[in-house]
């Protein structure tokens, strides 16, 4: 493989993990319940899924899916898990990595001679 080739596999590549981590982080901030969600932890600070299901007058099974897709996604962290009692915080830091990602996809897309 010439370095032409091997240069354009690597763009490839890191377009790819570009694209990966964008849709990671886009899918995670499509839901109203999920922004809700980030809402709360944002202004309360850490909080338990028992406090999420109250406040927001839903299943516990369905805020679980939820914090779920965050925390995969890297929008939120559990402090502590004692027994069933799960704390969730938001990661501010890695919200705004994920934010970058969507910013890099974006200009990537801006400039199709790099796909």
């Amino acid at each position: 493989m010439n370095t032409q080739n091997m240069s354009q596999k690597v763009k490839s590549l890191q377009t790819n993990l570009i694209f990966k981590q964008s849709v990671r982080i886009s899918d995670a901030l499509a839901s109203n319940t999920r922004q809700s969600i980030l809402a709360l932890l944002k202004t309360y600070g850490p909080l338990t899924t028992a406090s999420i299901v109250t406040t927001l007058s839903m299943k516990q099974s369905t805020i679980s899916r939820h914090m779920s897709l965050l925390k995969s996604a890297g929008i939120v962290d559990t402090l502590k898990n004692q027994g069933k009692t799960v704390v969730y915080t938001f990661d501010e830091l890695n919200f705004i990595k994920g934010l970058e990602y969507n910013r890099r996809a974006l200009d990537v897309l801006r400039q199709p001679e790099t796909l």
